[in-house]
């Protein structure tokens, strides 16, 4: 099966499942409340004091230098919530993924309860595979600077300031589809781990990694083309945002009626990855 066919194969699945999806939307949608609750009397605050005037008018270092000083609380408290809120979501998140290949799987249809036993049941799995992936990651990271970054800096040093800047920021740029390889495998440890009742986070992790290797073309092609989707649905909204006018009631209604949808489009690509990566994995596990 191509890549093509898998994610078509993929749609299907997520569609007679769709209350998966229809969960995240309402949950991301309670998210974005529980943060604007604590953040807009904040906002509301800074926004009509009359430091904020003054930067209004005229941007000037000494009156940004007043605003920081005396809101400097309102400013600390946006910043813990933001990051509070951040880590709750990545966290709930991850708790989600286990009810979401296990509804892929095994249900018919979408079951809250059993959705919510498939996450209490992968959660601690989960967990132990994230803490590998951040070690994972950093080593990556470490090695791209080392090798790649730091190999270039010696090449280029004889060049003007502005151009090394712009060659050291072109190469960090070749450093994003390695994060989609990294989060690809660990993709398929967490459906390691789910299809086979795997308890060992590490051997999912050397099992995912055996997988991509005996189909790297497939694996890579097949995650890059629901990749490929998402951006193209963050470009069409980009688009759609800037050109489209929020003069009249009407059209701010369309606009916040858009932004959901593009919520919900999200939310499906989202599962999109995982339906299809299960779907392919499964179908080559059955050979």
């Amino acid at each position: 099966m191509t890549a093509w066919q898998v994610f078509l194969k993929a749609q299907g699945i997520i569609w007679q499942r769709r209350g998966v999806v229809g969960f995240l939307y309402i949950f991301n949608v309670l998210m974005a409340l529980l943060l604007t609750i604590p953040v807009s009397g904040r906002l509301d605050v800074l926004a009509r004091s009359e430091l904020s005037d003054h930067l209004l008018e005229s941007l000037s270092l000494d009156y940004l230098l007043d605003f920081w000083l005396e809101y400097r609380d309102s400013f600390h408290t946006l910043w813990i919530t933001a990051l509070a809120m951040g880590v709750f979501y990545l966290l709930m998140n991850l708790f989600f993924a286990g009810g979401i290949l296990a509804t892929l799987e095994k249900e018919n249809r979408f079951i809250l309860q059993n959705f919510a036993l498939a996450c209490g049941r992968y959660a601690g799995r989960f967990f132990r595979l994230f803490l590998l992936s951040l070690i994972v990651l950093a080593a990556l990271f470490l090695a791209y600077q080392w090798f790649v970054a730091g190999a270039l800096g010696s090449l280029i040093q004889d060049l003007q300031p502005g151009y090394r800047a712009q060659i050291r920021m072109a190469a960090w740029l070749f450093f994003i589809p390695l994060l989609g390889v990294w989060n690809m495998i660990f993709d398929y440890a967490k459906i390691v781990i789910q299809v086979q009742e795997m308890k060992s986070s590490f051997k999912a992790f050397l099992s995912s990694l055996g997988f991509i290797g005996r189909y790297p073309l497939q694996t890579l092609g097949l995650y890059f083309l629901n990749y490929m989707i998402l951006l193209l649905l963050f470009l069409i909204y980009s688009a759609v945002s800037n050109v489209t006018s929020v003069s009249t009631l009407a059209a701010v209604y369309g606009m916040l009626g858009m932004q959901q949808l593009f919520i919900l489009l999200r939310m499906w690509i989202r599962v999109s990855f995982f339906a299809s990566q299960q779907h392919f994995y499964l179908n080559r596990k059955a050979w």
